[in-house]
């Protein structure tokens, strides 16, 4: 009676082994097949645990899985983890199971056409997936139960090589070849989708949801850094759609130092982002390396054209000054500058001198600029003495180019001296004061009724003709950066 027992136990030990699987494929060959346990032609199996990991020939080549047959089992309800589905595909971006998952499907487009029950999970002919990741790799993991077998999956394992051209790499073919001079002439196919994004080769870190602080946001990405020529100096990037490729985002990158394989430093330097043709300025500093991004809402080949680097291409300034200012607010001296926009600055430097000749740096501002566009500055100065005192403003652009803003003047003194000889006087007069020569200084004379009766700005010989005055005492005032003095004149024609 023992006999037949035994033979039953063998006999469902056996069936449970030929109806499971456990087991990894690797696949690194572009242009090839990933197909379920069953093959072209056979069901996968009950209580089947299977995964692969799918990479790209080489680290240049972007991956790409494109379905052609579905057919995983699908579930009335919640099915497995709430997924709708009763047979599970898992495709995690990444080698293992410790990357982020990009989703789990199921679904019957290729068999009974029915769904997964949860809206997200349904896997359909035509879908196509591409890596975001580092490594361009994809990890996948199936789970199927015992209740029913189906003739799962087809996709066809596809790689691009991104458009390069000579003198500019992407941002993971190092090293970086220089260009000798900002110079691009592309036609771009951005149907080659790039792998990740600026953090996954430099220290980029995303900060918002627009293009100037969180990089590219469309899916159709490319990257290409290029050296700038020993003049440096302003370049008009070009960029116009050769396909119907929807929006189009382009920024510029840098400066940037290859470190052990990766780019440091930087800042995106400026960002444009719309439908139409359109250009940016970029000011790069001589022999630096940048990184040019671009990306399309649509897949498809953009025309990318630059100007050489020249200094001042078009007139265009780094900083686009709108107000440049300075006034007396009680002992201190108070600078504000406004301006209209921003190219690649990094901040301001504020000098100080008291004779216009040897100007001391007394202060740095750094920029406000977020996206290039303009912003509002002020600094305030306490001169420990009396006396005039001259300002100015220095620009510095991230590449260390500067250009410096005019001299501005301010006059701390109480007072003004001044005299006149002779004195009498028949009409000719010279004037004796320590003011300084600028058109700020005004004469005014009064006779002793206090009535106005000449008004001129100091010469430069300090010379006054009053000679069209009849005799008496008059008073001439000066006055000299809102400070005036006064002296006692007498005329006698």
């Amino acid at each position: 009676m023992r006999h037949p027992s035994t033979f039953v136990m063998l006999f469902f030990t056996i069936c449970l082994v030929q109806t499971s699987l456990h087991s990894q494929t690797l696949i690194t060959s572009c242009n090839s097949e990933f197909i379920d346990s069953g093959g072209q032609s056979e069901n996968y199996l009950d209580n089947e645990t299977s995964d692969w990991l799918i990479c790209p020939d080489t680290l240049t080549e972007y991956l790409e899985l494109q379905f052609t047959h579905v057919d995983i089992e699908t579930a009335m309800g919640q099915g497995v983890d709430s997924t709708g589905c009763t047979d599970l595909l898992s495709i995690y971006d990444g080698i293992d199971e410790n990357a982020n998952l990009v989703g789990s499907y199921c679904g019957e487009e290729s068999g009974s056409g029915q769904k997964a029950f949860i809206d997200g999970h349904t896997l359909r002919v035509g879908d196509i997936f591409k890596p975001t990741n580092s490594t361009g790799c994809f990890y996948i993991k199936f789970e199927s139960n015992n209740i029913e077998r189906r003739t799962g999956w087809h996709a066809e394992v596809n790689c691009c090589v991104p458009t390069l051209t000579d003198g500019a790499t992407d941002g993971i073919d190092l090293p970086l070849a220089a260009n000798g001079g900002n110079y691009f002439n592309l036609d771009v196919d951005n149907s080659c989708t790039r792998k990740g994004g600026l953090e996954m080769f430099t220290d980029f870190e995303a900060t918002g949801s627009a293009c100037g602080t969180a990089g590219l946001s469309q899916p159709n990405q490319s990257f290409y850094t290029f050296k700038s020529n020993g003049i440096g100096g302003f370049v008009e990037f070009m960029l116009e759609p050769v396909d119907s490729v929807g929006i189009i985002e382009m920024l510029v990158y840098g400066p940037v130092i290859l470190n052990d394989g990766k780019y440091e430093g930087g800042v995106i330097n400026d960002c444009v982002s719309g439908e139409e043709p359109w250009s940016l300025f970029f000011n790069a500093g001589p022999e630096q390396t940048y990184i040019l991004a671009m990306a399309t809402e649509l897949a498809g080949r953009t025309a990318f054209t630059t100007l050489s680097s020249t200094l001042g291409i078009g007139g265009v300034l780094p900083v686009d000054l709108e107000s440049y200012n300075i006034e007396k607010r009680g002992t201190n001296a108070h600078i504000s500058w406004t301006t209209a926009a921003e190219i690649n600055n990094e901040g301001f430097e504020v000098y100080r001198s008291e004779d216009a000749k040897s100007f001391t740096k007394i202060g740095w501002i750094d920029s406000k600029s977020k996206h290039n566009e303009g912003a509002s500055y002020e600094f305030s100065d306490n001169p420990s003495t009396a006396g005039t005192y001259y300002y100015y403003i220095k620009q510095v652009d991230l590449n260390g180019v500067s250009s410096d803003f005019d001299i501005l003047k301010l006059n701390f003194r109480e007072e003004v001296k001044l005299s006149a000889y002779p004195n009498p006087s028949h009409g000719i007069v010279t004037l004796d004061s320590d003011t300084d020569m600028d058109k700020s200084n005004v004469i005014k004379v009064f006779n002793q009724l206090g009535q106005l009766k000449h008004q001129s700005i100091l010469n430069e010989n300090k010379n006054l003709d009053l000679s069209a005055l009849e005799s008496g005492v008059y008073t001439i005032q000066l006055i000299s950066d809102g400070i005036s003095s006064s002296y006692q004149q007498i005329i006698s024609n």
